[in-house]
């Protein structure tokens, strides 16, 4: 979908750089007891009570360090976005449209859960 280099927010590192890193993130939210292996499941993780507490997922998503278009899911998920919003984004007309508009609803997503409601115009 993107390629490297392009200069796309959420895909600037290699494929094989993106894994090493989300493995990283994994043993480290582990160790702050933020995650832990779902039971039965190899190299699986879930979040901790206190780790849904904290919102990890958002933090994640903020970063762009999981899939492009689970972003979507996780705002949808904390109600920062409405289905009406998502489908807006995964049924874009084109790629640039749909990255526009996830850049638009991450930005306003960060705002009001870093800043507060009073920042979103």
């Amino acid at each position: 979908m993107f390629q490297r280099g392009s200069g796309d927010w959420t895909q600037c590192r290699s494929m094989r750089s993106k894994a090493a890193t989300l493995l990283i993130e994994r043993l480290r939210f582990k160790q702050m007891g933020l995650a832990e292996p779902v039971p039965g499941m190899k190299n699986s993780t879930q979040y901790t009570e206190l780790g849904k507490a904290c919102r990890v997922d958002l933090f994640v998503a903020f970063m762009g360090a999981i899939e492009t278009w689970d972003i979507p899911h996780i705002l949808l998920e904390n109600g920062l976005i409405d289905d009406a919003q998502a489908e807006r984004i995964w049924l874009a007309s084109s790629e640039a449209e749909a990255v526009r508009l996830l850049k638009e609803a991450v930005t306003r997503s960060y705002h009001f859960v870093c800043a507060g409601p009073r920042t979103i115009n």
